[in-house]
């Protein structure tokens, strides 16, 4: 399709007779095929007819820049330095414009090159910055140095708009155009005239660019550029010292550089503006280079490069992927079938869950497992699907054998929106061990990840708890600082709940902003109105209901105290011998 030529199918043995398309020659079998079923598709292909001409070559000029971003180094280099291997491709440059021109979620990597009809120019690459620098642009006086650095920018074709705006105000107050002013011999009040219209196609230029600076040096018609820019003006700052601030990027247009990392424009202008370009896109920006050369028109032509030969795997490390485990049918009622065993890794965590002695199935698993199957029947991941459970009923608990396995089955009832699953001021702080203590005291024996409440208040309507990367038994603990706040020792269990909110999305930002050690989430709950949120997650309308204590779990517990009277001894002897005061 692509060159015009057709390889020959080394499948193809003996063609049979009587199809006169192939005994004229006038089709060519391309693929053949081996029908194991009935089904059977005819595909008919028609090559795509538009020519590159003079080899995608553009008609300007003008060098073009290419930014592009890598997971790592290499994959930045790899893409960059195939430029030195190939003529320059205005539509090939075209299509790594509109791949690049977002950010690319783990993309650490940025690199650019800078690319003439002769060869490259220039390549640059770097790891992102931590933080961006900020942008500077210095208006000083170039009155002198105007008619080259419009030399060089008039190339773009971005500036043809702002010029024919300028020129239209020019020649209705019957004035030179601009570009007559950068060509003819001027008087001095037209090179005034030349190099602020200049700075106002610099500003407009960046304004195509979505590139606003944070301040501005030495400007000139101060109030004109800021309209134009239409930033904030709380948020811009006009400075009159010609010393911009350290660590900012800063674009030169005067006629002499003000410090040693500045970009004076007038020198190699051109280069010199795709290069400040280009280094603000490895610091962390997203200049939209696309818009300051000619439109290339999608889609390309026939013989345009591909891109996803640049595509590599490292196949010397170990990745972890995603395990299929195949598409959920659509279906009237949807049921899935899980089994739950200590025998699988993923479940040894629920070993944690002991109340009374019981090892019983977490009733907040219950509702991840309705959760993860409503997801795969949209084919989407656990952590990236909210939901929203609504009156929830807890039928009965589920004991966990120490060998064998239970089995769960989810029914999730298209049209009913029902799920269903079977068995077949000052805070006084309470620390983790108190929290469990008084838990061990009502008979619950939680242990492992089930025991994630590190501290609460003492009306428990505030308290954090441990993200373990376990839905269920976060959910849990959340349960567990709901029923700390009945002040009685019953034994309580969860028998309902009126709906439950999870927004993953939510919760993943709230994780990744905790700093330290351990990822502690507050965790608030409102007694009047049944409620409690943290993270990501909202539970409304917990109902319990109180259960028999099993007699005879709890073995009695003695605490052994021993009084001496040493010490007393030792202070009234001493005191007697006049040796000791009190």
């Amino acid at each position: 399709m692509e060159t015009g030529f057709i390889p020959p199918n080394i499948n193809l043995k003996r063609i049979r007779k009587g199809l006169e398309g192939t005994e004229q020659n006038r089709m060519k079998i391309v693929l053949t095929t081996l029908v194991s079923e009935t089904t059977t598709v005819t595909i008919i292909l028609q090559r795509f007819k538009k020519d590159k001409i003079n080899g995608g070559l553009p008609k300007d000029d003008v060098p073009r820049l290419i930014c592009v971003s890598g997971r790592n180094n290499e994959a930045v280099l790899n893409i960059l330095n195939d430029f030195s291997n190939k003529a320059l491709d205005e539509e090939y440059i075209g299509l790594l414009h509109q791949l690049y021109k977002m950010n690319i979620q783990n993309h650490l990597y940025r690199g650019y090159a800078i690319v003439s009809k002769q060869g490259v120019l220039s390549i640059s690459s770097k790891r992102l910055p931590p933080k961006q620098p900020r942008l500077h642009i210095f208006f000083g006086q170039f009155v002198k140095n105007f008619k080259l650095l419009a030399s060089y920018l008039l190339q773009f074709s971005a500036s043809r708009d702002i010029i024919a705006r300028i020129n239209s105000i020019l020649e209705a107050n019957k004035v030179k155009t601009f570009e007559e002013i950068s060509i003819s011999r001027t008087k001095i009040d037209e090179d005034i005239l030349g190099s602020v219209c200049l700075q106002l196609v610099v500003v407009d230029m960046f304004k195509k660019l979505e590139l606003f600076p944070v301040s501005v040096f030495e400007a000139v018609l101060e109030a004109i550029k800021l309209s134009i820019l239409k930033v904030d003006s709380r948020n811009f700052v006009f400075e009159n010292s010609n010393k911009p601030p350290k660590g900012m990027i800063t674009l030169n247009l005067s006629d002499v550089s003000i410090t040693d990392k500045d970009y004076l424009l007038v020198e190699n202008g051109t280069v010199n503006f795709l290069d400040l370009l280009g280094r603000l896109y490895i610091e962390g920006y997203l200049p939209q280079v696309h818009k300051i050369y000619p439109q290339v028109e999608f889609p390309v032509s026939r013989g345009t490069s591909s891109i996803s030969p640049f595509i590599q795997w490292d196949h010397q490390t170990s990745w972890l992927g995603y395990k299929f485990k195949g598409f959920i049918s659509f279906m009237e009622k949807e049921q899935v079938e899980y089994q739950i065993s200590y025998l699988y890794e993923e479940h040894q965590f629920m070993k944690g869950h002991v109340i009374d002695g019981r090892n019983l199935f977490p009733a907040t698993e219950y509702l991840k497992l309705a959760w993860q199957t409503f997801a795969d029947t949209k084919h989407f991941e656990l952590d990236t699907t909210p939901v929203i459970f609504e009156n929830c009923k807890f039928i009965r608990a589920v004991t966990m054998p120490n060998s064998g396995y239970v089995k769960l089955l989810v029914t999730l009832q298209r049209g009913t929106d029902v799920n269903n699953v079977f068995h077949g001021d000052k805070l006084n702080i309470l620390r983790q061990d108190e929290i469990y203590r008084e838990f061990y005291l009502r008979v619950y024996n939680y242990s492992g990840l089930f025991k994630g409440i590190k501290t609460y208040n003492v009306d428990a309507s505030l308290g954090l708890i441990k993200w373990d990367d376990n839905w269920a038994t976060f959910m849990d603990n959340m349960l567990q600082l709901q029923i700390l706040q009945t002040d009685t020792r019953l034994l309580f269990v969860a028998v309902g709940i009126k709906k439950i909110i999870i927004d993953p999305i939510k919760h993943k930002q709230i994780v990744e902003s905790q700093n330290g050690e351990e990822c502690l989430l507050p965790a608030h709950t409102n007694k009047d109105c049944n409620m409690i949120k943290s993270g990501g997650i909202e539970i409304h309308g917990l109902q319990v209901r109180s259960i028999f204590k099993k007699k005879g779990k709890i073995g009695t517990s003695f605490r052994k105290t021993h009084f001496s009277s040493k010490w007393y001894d030792f202070r009234f002897r001493r005191s007697c011998e006049g040796q000791y005061t009190d």
